[in-house]
């Protein structure tokens, strides 16, 4: 499983959407329950999975499917 793919799964997972409704270039606007709830959700995910500590004024990063890609990206070269 790629890291998109994985991503992709383990957000939709968190948010608890149907299998296909986010893509590689999904925003958060285009999601409801990618609230302030969901994004609160997504910022545990990317804790417990990859390791990113992100502190709660930093959740506008986690807007789209791409920015999360290059944050868990930026974060594993840095690692």
């Amino acid at each position: 499983m790629t890291l998109e793919e994985q991503v992709v799964e383990k957000i939709t997972q968190v948010l608890q959407l149907a299998p296909g409704v986010l893509g590689l270039e999904t925003k958060s606007d285009e999601i409801e329950a990618w609230d302030s709830m969901g994004a609160m959700e997504i910022l545990f995910l990317l804790q417990s999975e990859f390791g990113i500590e992100l502190a709660p004024n930093q959740m506008e990063q986690l807007n789209s499917i791409p920015s999360i890609l290059a944050l868990i990206r930026k974060h594993r070269e840095l690692s």
